[in-house]
């Protein structure tokens, strides 16, 4: 996804406008996991169907909560990614 197109024009976007006020009003104007009702964000889950996202694929998450969820997966990547990288090392080591 070209987050140039996802940052300066999906997200200012009628089309986004709606969605994001159908799923605030969905979650009660509350962050989904501590239940603030100041500085929301709607977060994706996925960025599979930005466009035409489901309404379940979207989360109302205080900035607080935002960046915590955000910074667990940015782990989980990272984590993931090394660990390929150490497979491909120990499929190697046991190839040669």
């Amino acid at each position: 996804m070209d987050r140039t197109w996802y940052n300066d024009i999906y997200l200012k976007s009628d089309a986004w406008l709606v969605t994001r006020n159908a799923t605030l009003e969905r979650f009660g104007y509350r962050c989904a996991l501590c239940a603030e009702t100041k500085n929301l964000h709607v977060h994706h889950n996925s960025y599979e169907y930005v466009g035409d996202e489901d309404l379940y694929d979207l989360v109302v998450l205080c900035a607080d909560c935002h960046e915590k969820v955000t910074m667990w997966f940015r782990e989980k990547r990272e984590l993931a990614y090394h660990d390929r990288e150490l497979s491909g090392i120990a499929v190697s080591r046991k190839v040669f």
